[in-house]
């Protein structure tokens, strides 16, 4: 009877321990408010050369969703292995307030392995080392999601927001994706992640039959072929006292190849010639980023640099490049009201006669009044413009086009 009790001890004993040894945190933000836009772009590419018709001139105001940060749950957790190793996951998911239907996006989800002194690694859908551990921490504006930022530039469409078609500053979040970092050793860090995403399915030659004249039909489709995104992102930073100092670099590299249409015979056989491959895509991205902050102890400065430039890897000197410089502040003007103000100027520019550019322009203006540690209102005020092109010709974003939005809100974390 006792040797029993002792076994149901010791058994207790070490589930207790064992449960002690890991752990599970369920955390998220929800972020709900009132945002207010306006937006103006020419109508029609005429209005490039400035012969086109008028401007077409857009307001919206809106309940609105995440303008200060993304809606989002998560779920992350840790085991320890024993000997300063620990096992870690984290699943997350972006939250859409405003919707009526349960509709989220999967924002990061991983799983990896850390060893204390030395780092850790980990895979699945992350973000880049360069968003991660370079651009987040240096951004003045902390990430929001309100126009008039050159490093992280969002507003109501990708054509009219002056800001450009292309105007992702850089890749956030991939997919397919080994991260590593190593621990910091004198403020030294470094990360790096791999993106491996590739497919290649033999390419054959597919028909369709056309049902009303009973015979095959009049085309013939190739099917399959090399669809491929893979690449890396690197980052190096220094954190000494107040100062902190962040450089990074990405290319990523994008092969689609897809089938082309051939025509039949008037009797329906194949077509003598072999139907060859006639859509292609195959582009290289490279991004660079750099960033520092320096806390005064009143307020906090940051200075931003961004460079993204697309090429056609089948012809160098096709290509479309995106640089911006930016400078901000943040401060607590009292215990509860903080503040922070950016501006920047960056410009577009694309292969063609004259090498086409357009200028960019953003200011961003932000208070936050915590309630509590988890809850604060918030107001927000951006713009940002593009000027007229110099060239001709259309270059990532549509010329004298802009973006004016204010949002107003409450976040609440948990």
């Amino acid at each position: 009877m006792k040797k029993s009790l002792l076994a149901v001890a010791a058994i207790g004993a070490f589930a207790s321990a064992a449960q002690a040894q890991s752990s599970v945190t369920v955390y998220g933000i929800l972020d709900v408010g009132y945002s207010g836009v306006s937006s103006r772009a020419p109508a029609g590419t005429a209005a490039v050369q400035g012969n086109g018709p008028a401007t077409v001139k857009t307001n919206t105001n809106q309940f609105s969703q995440s303008a200060e940060t993304s809606s989002r749950i998560g779920f992350k957790g840790t085991e320890d292995l024993g000997g300063g190793s620990s096992a870690f996951f984290t699943a997350e998911f972006g939250l859409q307030p405003e919707n009526t239907t349960w509709a989220p996006n999967n924002r990061q989800t991983f799983v990896g392995l850390k060893k204390n002194g030395i780092g850790q690694a980990s895979i699945g859908t992350q973000y880049t080392a360069l968003w991660l551990n370079a651009l987040n921490p240096t951004d003045p504006g902390a990430a929001n999601n309100v126009a008039g930022s050159i490093i992280r530039p969002v507003g109501v469409t990708t054509a009219t927001d002056g800001q450009g078609a292309a105007s992702t500053a850089v890749t956030i979040l991939t997919t397919n994706s080994l991260y590593a970092e190593t621990a910091r050793m004198a403020g030294f860090r470094l990360a790096a992640n791999y993106v491996q995403n590739a497919s290649d399915i033999t390419q054959r030659t597919q028909a369709a039959v056309a049902q009303s004249a009973g015979t095959l039909g009049s085309t013939a489709t190739t099917v399959g072929g090399s669809n491929n995104f893979s690449g890396a992102s690197i980052s190096a930073d220094y954190t000494w006292q107040k100062l902190l100092v962040a450089a990074a670099y990405s290319n990523f590299k994008q092969e689609q190849i897809q089938g082309a249409a051939a025509s039949f015979t008037a009797a329906g056989a194949f077509p003598s010639t072999p139907v060859t491959v006639s859509s292609t895509t195959n582009t290289g991205d490279t991004q660079y980023y750099g960033g520092a902050t320096y806390d005064f102890g009143i307020l906090k400065a940051y200075a931003n640099y961004v460079n993204r430039k697309i090429t056609s890897a089948t012809n160098s000197n096709q290509y479309l490049k995106r640089t911006g410089q930016q400078i901000g502040v943040r401060s607590y003007i009292t215990p509860t009201i903080e503040a922070w103000a950016s501006a920047g100027v960056g410009r577009y520019q694309a292969f063609g006669v004259g090498e086409p550019t357009a200028n960019i322009t953003a200011y961003q203006l932000g208070t936050n009044y915590y309630l509590s540690k988890r809850t604060n209102l918030y107001g927000i005020f951006g713009h940002s413009q593009t000027s007229s092109v110099n060239g001709g010709t259309v270059v990532g974003a549509q010329a004298g086009s802009a973006i004016s939005q204010y949002a107003l809100g409450v976040r609440h974390t948990f």
